[in-house]
């Protein structure tokens, strides 16, 4: 997306893993990587559908009950983090284990390793190394092809879910980010929200959740804004 920054993108290209790739890592189950985080947990609108299904909550829930928000600075796209509570842990975490382990988000079940989109519409993803846990690189480590580590946790399952998101995402910020920030409405941030995190029926599958919503943001913005997104 034209809002990425190059450089960093050019640093994770540099680590990008093919599938037969290996690296070394054994996670401890110490909790180490869900306190005191340098920077937070960045939430996909596929990481609340999911939480909200583990905990059996609606997406307004778990919005407001376990993250904080913003407008991305390059973006203008709402971002949602997960909140951390006064002493730093992650405001899932209970008793050091995660309330919603089997569905977390993406980028905590692939820890050690990060993803970035790319090519046409970031519809390819991409994995690549990055600085591990120092508790996962001692001890009894394994040795981990990409392949295997993303079926261990079925990311693979979830890629199709994953381009969904990044469907609803890449429309809305091709318009979105050449705009000037202060002329990003209140109103226009509350469709955004609605569309990108709330509007989900968790009983229905993803894919035809943001369907839908790409129907109803598109509708919203070219009634009311006078504005045609493009999610071709």
């Amino acid at each position: 997306m034209p809002y990425w920054d190059k450089d960093a993108v050019e640093k994770m290209m540099q680590n990008v893993l093919k599938s037969d790739d290996t690296f070394r890592f054994s996670c401890k189950c110490c909790g180490d990587c869900c306190r005191n985080r340098s920077t937070p947990i960045m939430l996909t609108g596929l990481d609340v559908f999911r939480i909200a299904q583990a905990l059996e909550v609606k997406t307004e829930e778990v919005l407001e009950k376990y993250t904080r928000g913003y407008l991305g600075d390059d973006s203008h796209l709402p971002i949602f983090v997960l909140k951390e509570r006064q002493d730093g842990s992650c405001s899932l975490l209970r008793k050091g284990r995660c309330t919603v382990h089997a569905n977390k988000p993406v980028s905590c079940a692939i820890h050690p390793l990060g993803r970035i989109f790319m090519g046409e519409r970031t519809q390819d993803i991409k994995y690549f190394t990055q600085q591990a846990c120092s508790n996962g690189l001692y001890g009894e480590v394994q040795e981990w092809t990409l392949k295997a580590w993303l079926e261990e946790f079925n990311i693979d399952k979830l890629e199709s879910q994953s381009k969904a998101w990044n469907k609803l995402l890449y429309g809305i910020g091709m318009v979105t980010a050449p705009m000037d920030k202060k002329d990003i409405s209140d109103l226009m941030i509350e469709a955004m929200i609605t569309a990108m995190y709330l509007a989900y029926n968790t009983t229905m599958s993803y894919e035809d959740c943001v369907e839908a919503n790409i129907h109803m943001i598109s509708k919203v913005f070219k009634d009311v804004f006078h504005i045609d997104l493009n999610f071709e």
